[in-house]
């Protein structure tokens, strides 16, 4: 397990650690401010500090507040990894999305449909798409309440979202928005069955 960690004082030549923190606006490495005044600790807060420490340093401080912020970092890497590797199965009506710096949880029924992109899948919700590290399989084991439907080697979509379907060899679907896909011969009996 690797973590990116940052120990810095708060006084700085050219200004002060907070408004160097304010520069990097999508942080993925913990601070621990290193200060000689206590009257710091409310904004060390309020930038998202793991650790405050006051000058001079005592070496058992350190050493705790090290252990601290590992303690803290492995409790949430547990977390993700609890809550990514039992899928959508443990959160009622919600799907969550593995992100670079977490994961980000998403309700069902704002999907529209999923497109395949290689090991990637695009999710496309009303006003958005999402691009997630995960197969198109992975959404498409998604528990049957969802009533997510694969029409196509590349598309997987929510049946609540078709509003109208279109004969041909496989036919093609429009869904809310206007959005028109295509399905394949060997899904259209997946997806009228849905209709029957």
């Amino acid at each position: 397990m690797i973590w990116t960690w940052s120990f810095s004082d708060v006084e700085m030549p050219f200004g002060n650690a907070f408004d160097l923190l304010d520069q990097v606006p999508n942080r993925s490495f913990e601070t621990v401010f290193v200060t000689a005044y206590d009257h710091y600790a409310k904004d060390a807060l309020n930038h998202h500090a793991a650790y405050y420490l006051t000058k001079p340093i005592n070496i058992d401080e350190l050493v705790k507040a090290v252990d601290y912020v590992k303690e803290v970092k492995i409790k949430e890497n547990h977390l993700q990894e609890k809550v990514l590797n039992t899928n959508t199965k443990s959160i009622q009506g919600k799907l969550t999305l593995p992100q670079q710096d977490g994961f980000q949880v998403l309700n069902v029924e704002e999907i529209l449909y999923c497109k395949a992109d290689d090991n990637y899948t695009e999710i496309y919700l009303e006003n958005k798409k999402i691009l997630v590290s995960k197969t198109l399989k992975y959404f498409e084991d998604a528990p049957a309440e969802f009533h997510f439907v694969r029409i196509h080697k590349s598309y997987l979509v929510n049946v609540n979202e078709i509003v109208k379907y279109r004969k041909g060899k496989g036919g093609s679907v429009v869904i809310t928005g206007g959005k028109e896909l295509l399905v394949s011969a060997s899904k259209k009996k997946d997806l009228l069955s849905y209709f029957d």
